[in-house]
């Protein structure tokens, strides 16, 4: 028969399908784990240069919006505003301290390219989408953060698929080698 000719020829092919569908699978993870966790900057980014850019004509209280009991928990975005020696003046979180300010360097590189995204979290918080936006009419900055709280768990989903897609790869291998 054809594979007693052959022998390692079943062996060369689980081979071959175990590191096509651990390469396939590793890699679609991988790329879709950075797709979910970049647009989680989306909203923050638009909020933060929307509300720069609307400083020079608003107060930033009523551009900070209402504040909410609970910011760390909810997936609306937190603003925070900052004026030019980075004092926080607004917020729609009823943040006060310096402990909410994220660290001086994100305000140096915002103030050089326009903007800074990063992930940041706070003392005592939840991780955060940030996007630091340096307003150029009045020198300050609008920080704008979101919970990466579903974008994390959306990633864990994405990881379990992962796993049982190579569960699968795993049964697909053994049985060619089998065969």
């Amino acid at each position: 028969m054809f594979w007693q000719r052959r022998p390692t020829y079943h062996w060369r092919l689980a081979v071959a399908t175990a590191g096509l569908g651990l390469g396939l699978t590793l890699s679609s993870y991988l790329m879709a784990q950075q797709v979910v966790r970049l647009g989680a900057n989306g909203v923050p980014a638009e909020v933060a240069n929307a509300v720069a850019g609307r400083w020079d004509r608003q107060p930033a209280a009523d551009l900070a919006g209402p504040n909410v009991s609970d910011p760390a928990g909810r997936l609306a975005p937190n603003i925070f505003m900052y004026n030019v020696q980075r004092r926080l003046i607004a917020s729609n979180t009823g943040a006060t301290t310096k402990a909410d300010q994220p660290p001086a360097g994100s305000f140096d590189y915002a103030k050089k390219h326009g903007d800074n995204r990063f992930t940041w979290q706070p003392p005592h918080g939840q991780r955060q989408a940030a996007v630091l936006a340096f307003d150029t009419h009045n020198g300050g900055y609008v920080l704008a953060t979101q919970s990466l709280k579903e974008s994390e768990h959306l990633i864990d989903q994405l990881g379990r698929l992962a796993l049982a897609t190579l569960v699968g790869v795993t049964v697909l291998t053994i049985f060619v080698a089998v065969l």
